[in-house]
């Protein structure tokens, strides 16, 4: 990692927030692949003032900036990042349910409070969101989803933070594909997600907990319980499952250093140890080689590099 931020910049930046800048600090200790060197500043913001201030920052000393919500879907380099490392303190956690049906959630909170917040509400939509962990902000960049589900079908707006302050984005301006935000690259490095909120179903609470458990069950019965591991790895092609064309390949257990394809969803990269950015990306590069092979099918990665 080479370093960019001075002893006066680092200074400046530390006044701008009121929780201690983090400096060096290693990122595999927040991501969920327990993988990544140091971030040269992690920066933890509180309100969209303390993040306008930051980007600002960021902007005029032409700092590189990148915003980290639960990690649950990156792969961050082994030499680490350098720059400004956001992360999205307890303010951007709240749920609130507003009228009947909207509910709004802050973009650091996490997905399965989400949709147990709806469900206890009796609004229905997010069951498939229960046992995925990452953060609501996250989720709406790469439009996640499971069971034929995704996120994208209920957000009704997003709310923005940039350097000069809050704005909110109406569903009618946002643009979604299989896995993906289209629009993400349009506001990169400009603004950040600070809030998504939820136009949802009424229904009996009930039903939506009984919808919850029966996607939790099938999680534990085909996902490799409590691995270490960003989840699923690769998109699934049209019409195809990407862990069927891996598992055909007769990859499972396939291993480059604590890397692994898991014995239990060959969609899964695992961290069995100590795995290595690069010993990640070298199993990706060989599962790739494989079912293209075998298949003539490339597969796209799901996973962020970072």
């Amino acid at each position: 990692m080479k370093v960019i931020l001075s002893s006066q910049m680092r200074r400046e930046l530390q006044t701008l927030v009121a929780q201690p800048v983090a400096w060096e600090v290693p990122l595999a200790a927040h991501t969920s692949l327990r993988i990544g060197g140091p971030a040269e500043a992690l920066v933890t913001v509180e309100d969209c003032a303390e993040l306008a201030s930051v980007l600002s920052f960021a902007r005029r000393q032409a700092v590189p900036w990148r915003l980290l919500g639960k990690g649950s879907n990156v792969l961050v380099a082994d030499d680490g990042l350098a720059g400004i490392t956001l992360m999205l303190g307890g303010g951007f956690r709240r749920l609130e349910k507003i009228g009947d049906r909207e509910v709004a959630a802050g973009a650091a909170s996490v997905l399965p409070a989400l949709s147990r917040f709806c469900q206890e509400n009796g609004l229905s939509g997010l069951e498939f969101a229960a046992g995925i962990p990452g953060s609501v902000g996250g989720a709406v960049v790469m439009n996640a989803g499971a069971f034929g589900g995704q996120i994208a079908a209920w957000v009704s707006a997003l709310e923005l933070c940039g350097e000069d302050g809050p704005r909110m984005l109406p569903a009618s301006e946002l643009r979604f594909a299989y896995r993906a935000w289209l629009d993400a690259e349009k506001w990169r490095g400009q603004v950040a997600i600070t809030g998504v909120h939820f136009i949802l179903r009424q229904d009996d609470p009930a039903a939506i907990a009984a919808r919850m458990e029966e996607y939790q069950r099938a999680r534990r019965l085909g996902q490799p319980h409590g691995a270490t591991s960003a989840g699923s790895f690769f998109k699934n092609p049209p019409g195809d499952s990407a862990g069927r064309l891996i598992d055909t390949c007769g990859l499972k257990g396939l291993r480059v250093g604590d890397a692994m394809v898991s014995p239990a969803h060959a969609n899964f990269l695992v961290n069995i140890g100590q795995a290595t950015a690069a010993d990640v990306r070298e199993l990706a590069r060989l599962v790739r080689e494989a079912v293209h092979r075998r298949h003539g099918v490339d597969l796209e990665q799901e996973v962020e590099e970072w």
